[in-house]
């Protein structure tokens, strides 16, 4: 067995080619047909819950709409409408974050699925010496390494984005109702009106240093849970994130 598995190995990839018909192929394009469905899902998972999320900013929006509505003929009249309209908005930021925290995790997953199809398909294309378009040419070459400027430059900023657009939406808006709540508790309390430019730019560091904890946090899970996923299909039970998954 060791010697035929020396020999299939020597072989150029043109007389290789019928060394892995049949049962291997089957269970390559299985695998591949495996994580191509489970890319797709990942991709459908991740819209279905950035969906639900702007439903539920919608609702908040309405319901502080409503309660903008609430007559208001005394102090404490408004009062109540700020502390309602302060707690819907740390609710929403609430949720907000357990639900960034889940698409962070599902797009780890679609990251891993993306790289496994394109191991897959650079495999196939060896193997059997496909001839293919000039364009895959650069999909080709693999472990290409990376100049070392393109690898420092600008690198730094990265953790000052979020890991993809959905992100940035939720960290944004996120970061924006926190800063909006803060707002009014220092507004009920007179801080807005003794010390105006002071709370401005409390309110103003706030977002700023919250959007990017939001920012370097998904970066540092994407980077744990990439790192210890390693083709498995289920998600690994002692983890401590599995309950925002």
């Amino acid at each position: 067995m060791s010697n035929r598995k020396t020999l299939n190995k020597s072989l150029p990839a043109s007389e290789r080619e019928t060394k892995i018909t049949g049962e291997a192929l089957q269970i390559l394009m299985k695998e591949f047909d495996t994580m191509k469905d489970l890319f797709s899902e990942t991709q459908a998972s991740i819209q279905g819950i950035f969906n639900f999320y702007i439903t539920l900013v919608t609702a908040v929006i309405g319901g502080v709409a409503l309660v903008l509505q609430f007559p208001v003929s005394t102090p404490s009249d408004m009062t109540r409408s700020q502390v309602i309209i302060c707690g819907l908005l740390i609710l929403a930021s609430v949720i907000g974050t357990i639900y960034l925290l889940s698409i962070v995790y599902r797009y780890s997953r679609l990251v891993e699925y993306g790289q496994n199809l394109d191991a897959l398909r650079l495999h196939l294309f060896q193997e059997f010496d496909v001839p293919v378009p000039s364009i895959y040419s650069q999909f080709l070459e693999k472990n290409k390494p990376m100049s070392s400027s393109r690898k420092t430059r600008f690198l730094w900023l990265a953790w000052l984005l979020p890991t993809g657009t959905y992100q940035l939406t939720m960290a944004l808006i996120n970061s924006g109702t926190l800063a909006v709540a803060t707002w009014i508790l220092l507004s009920i309390t007179g801080g807005t009106s003794v010390r105006y430019y002071d709370s401005l730019v409390t309110i103003l560091v706030e977002f700023f240093v919250v959007f990017n904890i939001y920012n370097i946090y998904s970066r540092i899970t994407l980077k744990y849970w990439i790192s210890g996923f390693r083709l498995h299909l289920n998600p690994h039970v002692e983890s401590p994130f599995r309950m925002i998954r």
